[in-house]
């Protein structure tokens, strides 16, 4: 570990601690509430000075997180593998709500399935189409960087967002650089405080200003959200909501990637793209594969042989354009 001056995390023991648990651990200094099936016995303050609540775990993890975030809550869930199958018609409720969510999900172990999935279906792949935008780490540090422009993304689009990562990323170095209290509070902000409204549409349903994360379920100012609606207005429900707000993740993320290379210093995009420039051949890959597939292509390349790597970060929504512009 290589922490930065007053590390956010510099107090916690991560010595022993699993690549997922030290995500765990961060989101528990960034959230105002954390939920997952396990019930974690710690106690924090965030860092925005606010005692982190945490779900009773259990099966019905999920919908303890959703009911902190309705609150009004910055709220980070975690699950593993299988759990994922589950969670597929609640995740696509909190997409309807435009609830600011971040749900983290680990791969299992290798020899159960493809990314967990028993029957070789892969969980990270059945909820493509729930309406949530879904990024997959490739090495630790990734992930951790991710994991904050993932809560960056939500906030500003009030879409759910999804960060895979794999537990053979253990496998990789443990050197990784964590976020300071300075940054994490300029990048992400309070929950609490109003921020201009992102987009038109958002302006049209909020005004100008809007809460960070909006309090959804209010006593002060009560609102009808998510109600039941015959088939043929569910649809058009999940069309509007696609043009006016998933439509505008591509953009959004955009922004997201710059404001984080401004504070951090480390630079994001939808792609990895390594010796692009002038290859023959190119190797697309995702997830955990890319830093091996590009240890082998240093090798193909000290050989003369012109061969690049594209790593796609951004499952959802999928960076097509973009890709095809580096095939031409």
């Amino acid at each position: 570990m290589t922490p930065g001056t007053d590390s956010l995390l510099q107090s916690l023991d991560l010595q022993e601690s699993s690549d997922f648990e030290i995500l765990r651990k961060l989101g528990g200094r960034v959230a105002d509430g954390i939920s997952s099936s396990e019930r974690y016995q710690e106690q924090s303050v965030n860092t925005f000075g606010r005692q982190l609540l945490q779900g009773p775990g259990g099966e019905h993890f999920f919908s303890h997180g959703l009911g902190m975030a309705l609150a009004g809550l910055r709220v980070g869930i975690f699950c593993r593998g299988n759990e994922l199958f589950p969670l597929v018609e609640q995740l696509s409720s909190a997409c309807a709500m435009h609830i600011p969510l971040v749900l983290h999900w680990q791969r299992s172990a290798p020899g159960v399935g493809p990314y967990g999935g028993s029957n070789g279906s892969c969980p990270f792949q059945l909820i493509a189409d729930t309406g949530c935008f879904q990024f997959l780490g490739s090495t630790l540090q990734e992930s951790l960087d991710l994991s904050l422009i993932t809560r960056r993304l939500s906030e500003l689009s009030l879409v759910p967002g999804v960060l895979g990562t794999e537990e053979s990323l253990t496998t990789a170095s443990r050197e990784f650089n964590l976020p300071t209290t300075e940054q994490v509070r300029e990048y992400l902000g309070a929950s609490h405080e109003y921020i201009d409204a992102p987009t038109p549409s958002q302006e049209m349903v909020f005004s100008r200003k809007r809460r960070r994360v909006p309090r959804w379920m209010d006593p002060d100012q009560p609102c009808l959200n998510n109600v039941r609606k015959p088939p043929a207005l569910e649809s058009l429900e999940q069309f509007s909501s696609s043009a006016f707000f998933y439509d505008h993740l591509t953009d959004l993320s955009v922004r997201a990637f710059a404001e984080f290379s401004r504070l951090f210093y480390r630079s994001y995009s939808a792609l990895q793209t390594c010796y692009t420039e002038d290859a023959t051949e190119l190797i697309i890959t995702k997830g955990a594969l890319t830093p091996r597939v590009l240890e082998l292509v240093e090798s193909c390349r000290s050989r003369k042989n012109r061969v690049g790597v594209i790593g796609v970060r951004m499952i959802r929504p999928f960076p097509g354009a973009e890709l095809v512009g580096y095939l031409r």
